[in-house]
């Protein structure tokens, strides 16, 4: 029973980042700008943010950062070139090779689920440091922001 659950769970996890997977870019750089507008003296004032609240804040985005860090440091950039070569050489080459194909998508998928769950970590703990109505008015200039998004867009 533990098994089926745990193979359950995984099974529910790993769809639910593949589907996070392709904005996994966009995703930390919104963690990003959310920390500027948090740790700027205009968005504490504007969320009304208490002393204790910056602290936590301040830790919360210093770690991320640093493991962001140790992340981006566990390959270097001689292995990152060495993958787009291979899939260069891949799509050049005169036969198709699904096998192959299959294996450097995984390659690269693992990186790409370990970023999207350090922003959803960081994410997590962010949300459970503002009170519920610091996260509505985040919420409210979200709204805004695409509608004005949606505007310039056509």
């Amino acid at each position: 029973m533990k098994l089926l659950t745990t193979l359950v769970l995984a099974s529910a996890l790993s769809v639910g980042l593949l589907s996070t997977e392709v904005s996994a870019k966009p995703y930390g750089g919104q963690l990003e700008h959310s920390a500027r507008l948090l740790l700027s003296e205009k968005g504490q004032q504007k969320l009304d943010i208490t002393e204790a609240q910056r602290t936590q804040l301040r830790a919360i985005f210093s770690d991320y950062k640093a493991a962001k860090k140790a992340l981006k440091s566990e390959t270097s950039k001689e292995d990152r070139q060495a993958h787009r070569d291979a899939m260069k050489a891949l799509m050049e080459s005169e036969v198709f090779d699904k096998v192959q194909a299959q294996i450097l998508l995984e390659q690269g998928q693992s990186k790409k689920q370990q970023w999207v769950l350090l922003a959803m970590e960081t994410r997590h703990k962010v949300f459970h440091v503002l009170s519920a109505e610091q996260r509505e008015k985040i919420q409210s200039w979200r709204m805004r922001h695409r509608g004005h998004k949606k505007q310039h867009k056509g």
